[in-house]
């Protein structure tokens, strides 16, 4: 048995041809970027559906509406716009 012990003692040599890694943080900026077009978009949309409920056409948003939109705001707060200030 030591005479075997002596003779396994070597170097081993691997090597292998991998295909190159995929950039995941490219992936995610990409998937991200595509997100908040989507939401933008959609904030968009649902606000031009709310001005059509109430009347109010996409001009009075710009005029009468935060700068920075609704975001998550109540509708307690988006009639509050539309009430005239005494």
């Amino acid at each position: 048995m030591l005479a075997l012990r002596g003779q396994t003692g070597g170097d081993v040599n691997v090597e292998m041809d991998a295909a190159p890694g995929v950039d995941l943080s490219r992936i995610l900026n990409e998937m991200r970027d595509q997100y908040e077009q989507m939401a933008e978009k959609n904030r968009r949309d649902a606000e031009t559906w709310f001005l059509s409920k109430v009347g109010l056409g996409p001009a009075v948003s710009l005029q009468h509406f935060p700068a920075g939109g609704f975001g998550r705001a109540s509708p307690f707060t988006l009639l509050s716009c539309l009430r005239p200030r005494s």
